[in-house]
């Protein structure tokens, strides 16, 4: 008969002796000194964080460590395992193990995936009033240090509050670190199979953490098509470029079927998008080429900020044209409040955006402005409205 001890929790890796509250990630790599990715005000800085560099061994045994948790802990997922290669979920942490000969070095990096967010969290309301009713399809994405995952928890938090029933999907036990929430793994380490367990058993949301391979945006479409509210996030430090790889995954025709919504989270702004399908000619295009196209929207205004359409077959996220025609107008909004400045000198721009134009004037001056309200609308063929300013 052998003995085996009971499984204790560990409740601190040796890794963690090199961390701050701003480290973003560390790296260990024998043969030199350990180093540290860190956010210094609204910068990310490489600096060095040991007195001396680090043996193979030394970097051997901090891997061991974590190794050692995963095979006892529940608290542990495996993303990637080959030879001399691996990627670990561990509590709020992403590891990454490399080996010889896939590397030339040993090589240890753990990326810290649980920042408290540095944006107004209470901009999440706009989004959970129009979600809590209905089945919704949401992306929400940003570098981990921007306090994604923190945002996220909120967001289960504002669900459940409102009576939903939502589960988790993860590799580890990050978000279903709360016990009185069900987090799930891959099922026979298929993320798929999971997502078509869930189809049976009808969540109000299921909460898709992590995807970064084809079968988690699979799996997000599926869940979407049986009708179920999906919330998926995604750690990246370009949200544009990730948006553009998720959108290159459906046609035009499904696209707001499957996703409605898109929370964009990048230093210390938060912005939530709308999407919705309209026809008519993309901007900067020939207008008599008429074409169905997604707008992005951002709330609770309503600004058009992005295109999304087909041409050639091709999916078209379009950016650069909106934001130059977005500037143009911009301009001639200010052109236009020069001339009404002589009557009112408070005069001013609240908002452009692709399809509109308002300007805050005094209440009794609205009127008057009727000419110039008609020649800007044919000048330019956007809507301008003048609205009463406060005080």
């Amino acid at each position: 008969m052998k003995y085996v001890e009971a499984y204790v929790r560990r409740e601190r890796f040796r890794f963690e002796d090199y961390l701050t509250p701003e480290t973003v990630l560390l790296e260990f790599i024998s043969g030199y000194y350990p180093m540290a990715k860190i956010m210094d005000g609204d910068e990310v800085k490489l600096v060095r964080v040991g007195d001396k560099p680090l043996s193979e061994e030394e970097v051997n045994e901090l891997i061991e460590e974590i190794i050692g948790e995963c095979r006892l802990s529940d608290e542990c997922g495996i993303r990637i395992l080959k030879p001399g290669a691996m990627i670990l979920q561990l509590r709020d942490y992403r590891v990454a193990v490399a080996k010889p000969p896939f590397s030339d070095k040993l090589e240890l990096v753990v990326r810290r995936l649980s920042f408290k967010p540095r944006v107004n969290v209470k901009q999440l309301n706009t989004l959970i009033e129009r979600v809590s009713d209905k089945s919704a399809g949401v992306l929400l994405i940003g570098a981990p240090e921007s306090g994604v995952l923190e945002l996220a928890k909120t967001l289960v938090n504002m669900l459940r509050e409102r009576g939903k029933m939502v589960r988790i999907v993860e590799y580890g036990r990050m978000l279903g670190e709360n016990g009185s929430l069900t987090c799930y793994g891959p099922l026979e380490g298929d993320v798929e199979k999971t997502a078509d367990f869930l189809i049976h058993l009808k969540p109000d949301y299921v909460i898709l953490n992590d995807m970064s391979d084809s079968k988690d945006f699979k799996s997000f479409v599926k869940l979407r098509l049986a009708g179920i509210g999906v919330i998926g996030i995604i750690y990246a430090d370009d949200p544009l470029q990730v948006l553009k790889r998720f959108m290159s995954r459906l046609d035009l025709d499904l696209l707001t079927k499957i996703l409605n919504f898109l929370i964009l989270s990048t230093d210390k702004i938060l912005k939530i998008y709308e999407l919705g399908m309209v026809i008519r000619a993309p901007t900067g295009r020939d207008p008599t080429h008429v074409k169905p196209l997604v707008e992005v929207r951002a709330l609770p205004r309503g600004d058009l900020e992005y295109e999304i359409y087909s041409d050639g077959g091709k999916l078209i996220v379009e950016v650069e044209n909106v934001k130059e025609r977005v500037e143009y107008l911009r301009e001639r909004a200010e052109c236009l409040i020069k001339q009404i400045r002589s009557l009112d000198p408070n005069a001013s721009i609240e908002f452009v955006s692709l399809d509109k134009v308002a300007l805050a004037v005094d209440e009794s001056l609205i009127p008057k402005l009727y000419n110039l309200r008609r020649s800007f609308i044919e000048e330019n063929g956007v809507m301008l409205e003048f609205r009463a300013r406060s005080g």
